[in-house]
């Protein structure tokens, strides 16, 4: 901050820490953000003469010029007013409209971070960024707070305004709430007063699905789970989250933990053997899809089960018979080959074939006169 300080000095600057730095300073949380707002200069050269002093690079928007070093980003704003206090007056909620000068002093008022209170500042907080409402469920999700019952009421009917907004500005804010130590509450929140389906465009039966999740489901990849219960179950899924921004990755995990959920939900019982399938079909999300049945259907013990069979599968033996060793066997490549690999594969590890061995002598047994007709048929081609 030493450095700020001085280069703001230096330039002639009466520069100020603003909005959320300032609260997570008064609530003893970690800065990762730090923005400043400097009068009196021009911020964009006092921001890059910042970066060179800093040794960092900087980067131009709109209003704003922004620093990054040692992972956490610096921001340099233009004012929103002739002053610190009418700045502070245009910004959104009591919680951030705080200033620090250069020498310590607080300016505005801490009692609603001291209530643990989220309220607006104005009441023109929503239409300047309808993004705000779900901001405001944000910070509920992050620090815990409670909404000021004016604020919930009137972002409730500025919420329509969301459909204005880009989707990959409300994702980043969907994938910090979901970061958030207070995700189920806010999460609650977005369902009750009907703001979720305002840009999730989600069902009553997606909502549900998401609400008898929540409480049981632990917080292990939640945005994945998440994603899965308001996304996953739509035909193209995939196509879907890629309209609302999704990570390709994240998307592909959401839509393979539904698929994965479906297939658990259809097993006709739950016998060793189908929870062996289950699991190896659906190796990458097996455990994510079961913590979300689980909790919807409250069957405690299917994770036990689940856990137990997993203990009995061996994949360390996946792979005994690949491409290269089935042509030794006269195998050509193709459909066939394929499915004997995803056969075997299976076998060795559920237990059912226990080494190269035995999976040699399965696959003549099982398939030698289709490879014989395979190889019959490669052969006139060639």
């Amino acid at each position: 901050m030493n450095k700020i300080i001085q280069t703001a000095a230096e330039s002639g600057a009466e520069i100020y820490f603003v909005g959320g730095c300032v609260r997570d300073i008064l609530l003893e949380r970690k800065v990762k953000d730090v923005d400043m707002v400097p009068f009196a200069a021009d911020y964009e050269k006092l921001a890059f003469r910042l970066a060179n002093r800093l040794k960092a690079a900087a980067i131009k928007f709109k209003d704003n010029v922004r620093i990054a070093k040692n992972g956490v980003e610096f921001d340099v704003s233009a004012p929103r007013g002739a002053d610190i206090h009418e700045d502070l007056s245009k910004r959104d909620f009591t919680i951030n409209n705080l200033a620090l000068s250069s020498d310590g002093e607080l300016i505005g008022s801490d009692a609603d971070i001291k209530a643990g209170l989220i309220r607006m500042v104005h009441e023109h907080v929503f239409d300047d960024d309808p993004l705000r409402v779900l901001r405001m469920y944000r910070f509920a999700s992050q620090l815990g707070f409670d909404i000021d019952h004016e604020t919930a009421e009137l972002s409730t009917v500025k919420a329509p305004l969301l459909k204005s907004v880009a989707a990959e500005r409300i994702f980043a804010e969907m994938q910090k709430l979901a970061e958030g130590g207070y995700y189920k509450g806010a999460l609650k929140r977005l369902v009750d007063e009907g703001i979720l389906r305002i840009f999730a465009e989600t069902s009553q039966e997606e909502e549900k699905l998401l609400l008898d999740a929540l409480d049981a489901m632990s917080a292990d990849d939640i945005l994945v789970k998440l994603s899965a219960l308001i996304y996953g179950f739509r035909k193209n899924p995939l196509k879907v989250m890629d309209g609302q921004c999704y990570p390709a990755k994240i998307a592909k995990r959401a839509a393979g933990a539904a698929s994965a959920y479906a297939e658990l939900s259809a097993l006709p019982d739950r016998s060793v053997d189908n929870l062996v399938k289950y699991i190896y079909n659906n190796k990458e999300e097996w455990r994510t899809a079961a913590d979300m049945f689980v909790a919807v259907r409250s069957e405690i013990s299917l994770m036990d089960k689940l856990n137990s069979a997993y203990e009995l599968m061996r994949f360390d033996k996946e792979n005994i018979v690949d491409g290269k060793s089935l042509s030794l066997m006269g195998v050509p490549a193709g459909r066939l080959m394929g499915e004997i690999i995803k056969d075997v594969s299976f076998r060795l590890v559920s237990g059912k074939l226990t080494d190269r061995e035995d999976a040699e002598s399965y696959i003549k047994n099982t398939y030698g006169d289709r490879i014989d007709e395979a190889s019959k048929v490669q052969n006139r081609k060639g």
